[in-house]
This record gives structure tokens, sequence and C-alpha cells, in this order.
């Protein structure tokens, strides 16, 4: 088998463009790449590896500056929404028009309300906390995985009673103040490799740090080879 020189022609031309892109705009070039994977957790985690050893930094996930793909933020880029399990492309897209309208969202609760009910669910929640997008709020995520739940029923039930027409202009101020009153445990976090845990089953990858972090110092005079 064999490229006629025409076929190798246009082949060898896009291998010089997407060289000069990464040689003079490897952020830019380095994003679109990954987000040309949102599926694939495996390449995804293989771009990023790359992007170490281009000295770009890859920052999580978080509400208030991650789109659904990933983005250049600075020097760095921005872990995309769209490579976390079990939240739509759609809802991604509606949170980021909300933080356009409204300004970044100041607590779990304003980012609840704010997103209304349309397709906004508890697992979509729940996966924002687990991989840590949920982090910008300065809570724990055990504080908040703690809470989450009897939150967005508190304000669904208080949502549900005012179009019911159910209560008078007071009521319904004091009902809505009543949900975002709900108070967020103080809890300890949980350990690193729970954390850990938790950014690999709702990414696919380890995104804040490696089960193995702990142990490379003591590996380093080994015959140990790195693999990724």
């Amino acid at each position: 088998y064999a490229f006629n020189k025409a076929h190798a022609v246009c082949y060898a031309v896009v291998s010089y463009q997407t060289a000069y892109l990464k040689c003079h705009y490897p952020r830019q070039y380095m994003a679109a790449l990954m987000t040309s994977v949102l599926d694939s957790a495996g390449k995804i985690a293989g771009y990023i590896a790359e992007c170490k050893e281009l000295g770009i930094a890859v920052l999580p996930p978080d509400l208030n500056h991650s789109e659904d793909h990933f983005t250049v933020e600075g020097d760095a880029i921005r872990f995309g929404l769209g490579a976390v399990k079990n939240v739509g492309r759609g809802l991604i897209r509606t949170m980021v028009k909300k933080r356009e309208e409204g300004g970044p969202f100041q607590s779990l609760e304003d980012f609840i309300e704010r997103m209304g009910e349309g397709e906004l669910n508890k697992r979509a929640v729940e996966n924002f906390i687990k991989c840590g997008a949920a982090d910008c709020f300065g809570n724990h995520r055990s504080e908040l995985l703690a809470v989450y739940d009897s939150m967005m029923d508190a304000i669904a039930a208080s949502r549900k009673k005012n179009l019911e027409g159910q209560m008078g202009l007071f009521g319904m101020l004091e009902e809505n103040d009543a949900a975002a009153r709900i108070p967020i445990p103080k809890l300890n976090e949980m350990r690193k490799p729970e954390l850990l845990a938790l950014e690999k089953e709702t990414m696919g990858i380890y995104i804040s740090g490696h089960p193995m972090d702990d142990y490379r110092e003591s590996l380093k005079n080994t015959h140990v080879m790195r693999i990724g």
C-alpha cells in the first residue's frame, strides 16, 4: 500500500499546519484537540499529559469559569464541563448564559435557584460537586454532597407552591428565604484518595492529582519507568 504524490502532499500540508499551530499557539491547539475528543476520557488524559510536558496547566472544571468545551484561560486551559459524565451540553450552555446575564454564581443555592428546573437534575448537580466544579463556592465537597439533595427539594417545593398560587406575596418571600437559608453542615473534607476516586468516577480521569503522587519521590531512585 502506498500513497500517490498528490495524496502524500495533502497529508504533508496538514502536518505542517498542525505543527505550526502547536508551536505558535500551543494552548489554543491543545484546547481544541481536547474538545474534539470530549467523549474519550482516555484521549483527554493523554492530551493532559502532553500539556504537562509543554508546561501548560490544565485548570479543574469550575461552574463560574468553565464552558462546555475546553477553553484558554490566561496561560492555562480550563477543563470543559462537556467532558463531565451525565451532564448535557444544553444544560451547560444554559448555565453559561445565566452566568453572562446575572454574573457569577455566589453559592450552590444561588446556582440551583437561577438554573431553575429545566435540564438541571440531581445527578448533574451531584456530578458537578464530585468533579470539583462547585469548589468555587468555598465549601468542602463532603459538605455539598450532604446537603444538595434536600436543598434542591426545598427550592423545587417553594417554586411549585408559588406557581400554584398557594401563597401570598410575603409568604412567597419567606418560603424562598427559607429555601436559601438551608444550612451547609460543617464537615471534614474527604481524604485525597476519595476525592480522586470521585473525579475518576465523573470525568474518567484524575484532574487535581494522581493516586501515585505520594510515592513519586520514593520511586525516583528506583528503576520504575513512567508510562503516562
